[in-house]
């Protein structure tokens, strides 16, 4: 069987997406490829998420379960013009040729391999074009505690995805998905990076199965399918943190170059100044925004252009949030005082944040 630099680099992407390469069980870091008479496929799991590539034209029957290392090292070194083409040799190897280079390498034996590892049936298209940026934005407002899996996850409802860390959400509209699942359907933080290999430009799909003690959901493309658990148990009641709008009469508007200037200044903090610092936005005496960290060494003190912010009192915010809502499209964001919730919306996005408590 053969493949192209193209497609091998496809199969890498996924295969890196994973922890297969870093499996305990050696036999979890090899990929398996197949062939039929109508096409070639590629299999990659580490046990909780599973990767089907599927490219067009086959041929004779074949199936090999090769090092995923020997396959990286095909996809980087192979010229663009030619093709890995794949063939057996004497025992438990394989002979791939490539760029003019023939090399022998072992196998390891199929029956070893993790049985059940197939796809569901296709499922429903999404048509909502954006669902996967809305899924990705999601995942930007998730929280980073390993020990919180919930919250390191996606709420995915039948119109909308939902995120929090428990001090922010974020909730974005989108397509009616009617799978006939009566659980929730949370998709774990372990699919973000398999999820990013599927195709932007072309149709998607997405199913869900109830098996006994958990649920498979999958999404696809026109080549690649990706598999994997949804995690067990309730996602937080998150429609108690939002507030109503009623008495929300001022608010907190940042312009796009605001947006950069916050940027410049948390590109200047490592991770845990970020989350640990508080950072002031208040209203100046000529009528400009000033966004000031005194807890910083040295303090902070940064005249916003284009914001705006009616309260007379300070409010203190975490700008790593602020950033997250912008990719969002969330500049302008209601409030009632400076010690409840802002409420931020944009098209299909609504966004909560938590002010922080003046030091």
């Amino acid at each position: 069987m053969k493949f192209t630099k193209k497609e091998l680099q496809k199969v890498v992407k996924g295969y890196n997406s994973t922890n297969a390469a870093k499996a305990a069980v050696p036999i979890l870091a090899a990929i398996k490829l197949e062939q039929d008479a109508n096409k070639r496929t590629a299999t990659i799991t580490d046990m909780e998420t599973e990767l089907f590539f599927t490219f067009e034209g086959g041929g004779e029957a074949e199936l090999a379960l090769i090092p995923g290392d020997a396959i990286k090292a095909a996809a980087k070194a192979i010229k663009a013009t030619d093709e890995l083409e794949i063939t057996r040799a004497d025992g438990d190897k394989v002979e791939i040729k490539y760029n003019g280079i023939c090399k022998t390498i072992e196998i390891f034996d199929i029956e070893e391999y993790p049985a059940g590892i197939k796809p569901l049936d296709q499922g429903l298209e999404i048509k909502d074009a954006a669902f996967f940026d809305k899924l990705e934005n999601c995942f930007n407002y998730s929280s980073r505690d390993e020990t919180r899996y919930a919250l390191q996850s996606v709420l995915l409802e039948s119109d909308s995805l939902v995120s929090t860390d428990g001090r922010r959400l974020l909730r974005a509209e989108t397509c009616k998905l009617k799978l006939g699942i009566k659980s929730n359907i949370i998709i774990p933080a372990t699919a973000r990076k398999a999820l990013r290999c599927l195709d932007k430009k072309t149709i998607k799909y997405i199913n869900a199965a109830d098996i006994p003690g958990k649920i498979a959901i999958q999404f696809s493309d026109q080549e690649l399918t990706v598999k994997f658990d949804g995690l067990n148990g309730a996602y937080p009641n998150y429609g108690q943190a939002i507030p109503s709008e009623k008495g929300m009469e001022n608010f907190l508007v940042f312009g796009a170059c605001d947006i950069d200037k916050l940027q410049a200044i948390a590109n200047g903090l490592n991770r845990r100044e970020l989350n640990s610092s508080h950072f002031n936005f208040r209203r100046r005496d000529d009528g400009r925004v000033s966004l000031a960290s005194p807890h910083q060494e040295p303090g902070i003190d940064c005249p916003l252009d284009d914001a705006i912010y009616t309260l007379d009192d300070e409010i203190v915010l975490n700008i790593d949030f602020l950033i997250d809502s912008a990719k969002a499209g969330i500049l302008k964001y209601k409030i009632k005082d400076p010690r409840t919730p802002l409420r931020g919306t944009s098209g299909d996005y609504m966004t909560v944040i938590m002010p922080l408590k003046k030091r």
